[in-house]
């Protein structure tokens, strides 16, 4: 019966059913916890957890988090605590508890290297150097965070390594450091490409567009913006494509007069695409 339920509610995961999911997951661990399995509440801790955050409810994954980790100390069992921290660095990390997360992370980091779990060392690895940067130990974070780079490129993992660079990107941004920002953002897009990934392609457009807003070059902003918007009304994102024709609408009047006239021209034309 308990397998069945945890194939249902993997299965409402995949559906992306996810609140369907996490009630038969909270199913399954007053069950296990009444049952005194442990280890069986303890995996859907960790797999609740992972729902919650889909959804956004980073505090209430954490507190699943706390007791697999508390559950898994009991047992001894030094994956599962690795695992269960791990997941607390990630969590922490999107509620602002920096410090937290570091230590877990560490903690992480430390045991899967023991066990030689080269993967889980990446992801870890990754996930140290977000938070380390949002404490702002930069030189730390950025360290890390090409460490990780590094180790996808070996692997060929794209997805994580178009991540990673996005993440370099934004901690130069908040730096700014523009001109480094720029290049990682550009070898983001070329990832993108090669993946034909064209939302997080066109996503990435958007940032460059922010990035030159803030370096106070509008008409390579505004050409940027277009060029999302373009993909996004392709992709039937029309929300996301309106609401940046009208932030490069409020631009034109900082933009020259040749350009403005070339790019008004080119919003008209999206708006008939809408």
């Amino acid at each position: 019966m308990t397998e069945e339920l945890i194939r249902k509610a993997r299965m409402l995961e995949e559906e992306d059913k996810l609140e369907e999911a996490v009630e038969v997951y909270s199913q399954i661990e007053v069950e296990a916890e009444k049952a005194g399995e442990i280890d069986l509440a303890s995996q859907i801790y960790i797999e609740k957890g992972l729902v919650l955050t889909k959804l956004g409810r980073n505090q209430e994954a954490v507190e699943l988090y706390r007791k697999a980790l508390e559950n898994y100390e009991k047992l001894g069992d030094e994956v599962g605590i690795a695992d269960s921290a791990y997941h607390l660095c990630i969590s922490l990390l999107e509620i602002g508890e920096n410090q937290e997360a570091i230590k877990n992370g560490e903690r992480a980091l430390e045991i899967y290297q023991k066990h030689n779990m080269s993967e889980y060392v990446v992801d870890t690895i990754y996930a140290l150097g977000l938070a380390y940067l949002a404490d702002e130990q930069n030189e730390k974070g950025l360290d890390l965070l090409n460490q990780a780079l590094n180790e996808y490129q070996k692997t060929k993992n794209d997805e994580a390594v178009a991540s990673v660079l996005l993440d370099l990107g934004d901690a130069q941004f908040e730096l700014e450091n523009f001109d480094e920002a720029l290049e990682y953002y550009k070898k983001a897009l070329k990832k993108y490409e090669l993946m034909n990934d064209n939302i997080s392609y066109a996503n990435t457009l958007v940032t460059i567009s922010e990035l030159y807003e803030e370096k106070e070059e509008p008409v390579k902003a505004a050409d940027n913006y277009v060029k999302a918007i373009e993909i996004y009304i392709k992709e039937g994102l029309k929300e996301a494509a309106g609401d940046y024709l009208k932030r490069v609408e409020s631009m034109l009047w900082d933009l020259p007069k040749t350009s403005r006239r070339r790019i008004r021209n080119l919003l008209d034309d999206l708006k008939n695409k809408l």
